[in-house]
């Protein structure tokens, strides 16, 4: 149905925004002189999908019937939503911190959530169809492994961080950063599941 396929629409678009998103975040992180020119990107990219999110919205509120659980919809364009809001809130706590050099772990959580989000955006594409549960399930089961990849990741950040950071400012920042790039990969991963979820329910 020409309503039902415009929701889908919704959820690839945000998946993409996202994809878009952290490569915006990457380019940062690998050149933070380049702010100026990269943050509006970010921002207008977040706008387009807040647009998405409230255009999905308004479609649940019009009665239509879909082959998904209602709070399950919701629930995936909250999740998708929130990955375009981390790669935009760790963005501009980099600018608002005035962050210069880039630490070695952040460039390597900005790298996998990239590549989680990419893995994402399959697995969103494919719910689509929902017949194809190896379409599905294929790049759950990367986002997962990336997710665990960040979070071994994380655990060397932090415990650098309070080993050798001898600025107590400069550890607080880092470690907010440090999180919000933890929380965009476990979004990731959540947002994977649930569509993982979805399809092996319809199947």
């Amino acid at each position: 149905m020409p309503k039902q396929q415009k929701l889908f629409e919704r959820f690839e678009r945000m998946a993409e925004f996202a994809v878009e998103a952290a490569g915006l975040l990457n380019q940062l992180l690998a050149t933070p002189g380049n702010a100026a020119e990269i943050l509006p990107k970010l921002e207008a990219v977040e706008h387009q999908c807040d647009d998405a999110n409230h255009e999905a919205l308004a479609m649940l509120q019009k009665g239509v019937t879909f082959p998904i659980d209602r709070d399950e919809i919701m629930q995936l364009l909250s999740d998708l939503d929130d990955l375009v809001d981390g790669a935009d809130a760790a963005a501009h706590r980099l600018v608002l911190y005035r962050v210069q050099t880039i630490k070695p772990e952040a460039l390597k959580l900005g790298a996998i959530f990239a590549k989680a989000a990419a893995a994402l955006s399959e697995v969103v594409h494919a719910l689509r169809s929902g017949k194809d549960k190896e379409a599905v399930l294929a790049p759950v089961v990367e986002v997962n492994r990336l997710e665990n990849e960040g979070d071994a990741i994380m655990r060397q950040a932090i415990g650098s961080l309070f080993s050798d950071e001898k600025d107590a400012i400069e550890l607080i920042k880092w470690k907010e950063l440090f999180e919000i790039l933890e929380d965009t990969l476990d979004g990731c991963e959540r947002a994977a599941n649930l569509v993982e979820a979805i399809v092996l329910k319809r199947n």
